[in-house]
C-alpha cells in the first residue's frame, strides 16, 4: 500500500499511510488510515478508496477528521463502534 507525505497549512509535515489494527484469534482483520507527525498520532477507520492521489488539501480534511489511536483491545473497539 502506498505512503504519502504532506504539509498542514500550519507548515507541519505529516506522512499518511494504511496500518493494520491488532485483532484477537478468529475476529476480521480491521484497518486504519493513519496519519502521524512527530509524536502526534491520528487514526480514521473509514477513508476513500483514492486516498493516495488525494490532493494535500484534502488530505489535511481527512486528518481533521481523524481521532487518536484507541487504546484496549479490538474486541473493545469493535462494540464501542456499535454503540
Amino acid at each position: 500500500m502506498p505512503m504519502r507525505t504532506f504539509t498542514s497549512p500550519s507548515g507541519r509535515a505529516w506522512t499518511v499511510d494504511v496500518i493494520e489494527l491488532p485483532s484477537l484469534p478468529g475476529e476480521p482483520t480491521l484497518y486504519a488510515l493513519r496519519f502521524v507527525s512527530g509524536q502526534v498520532v491520528f487514526e480514521l477507520e473509514q477513508w476513500p478508496t483514492d486516498w493516495a492521489t488525494l490532493p494535500d488539501a484534502e488530505l489535511v480534511e481527512l486528518a481533521r477528521n481523524a481521532l487518536p489511536p484507541r487504546m484496549g483491545l479490538p474486541g473493545v473497539r469493535a462494540l464501542h463502534q456499535r454503540h
